[in-house]
């Protein structure tokens, strides 16, 4: 039974960016196997999506540092998916 890649992408995406202690710190990387192109595209969409609503910082910007804690944070390899 292969398992549902794009509500696989969107759980760990969840997970990644929620979870406690990073336990799935890098998830896309782990299950990128099982993710498959589908899945890769699907996870690919979601940081792009979540990235969108995060305010571009500027130079002068006052409440920079307040944005910090706020910024989500995916790994690195989100960035570099190669799925296409």
């Amino acid at each position: 039974m292969e398992p549902d890649q794009e509500a696989l992408a969107k759980r760990l995406f969840e997970w990644e960016l929620g979870g406690d202690h990073d336990t799935f710190f890098d998830a896309v990387n782990a299950y990128a196997y099982v993710l498959g192109n589908n899945g890769l595209a699907e996870y690919d969409r979601l940081a792009k999506e979540e990235w969108a609503g995060v305010p571009a910082l500027g130079p002068g910007r006052e409440d920079m540092p307040r944005f910090f804690g706020e910024l989500p944070y995916l790994s690195p390899s989100v960035y570099n998916l190669g799925y296409e």
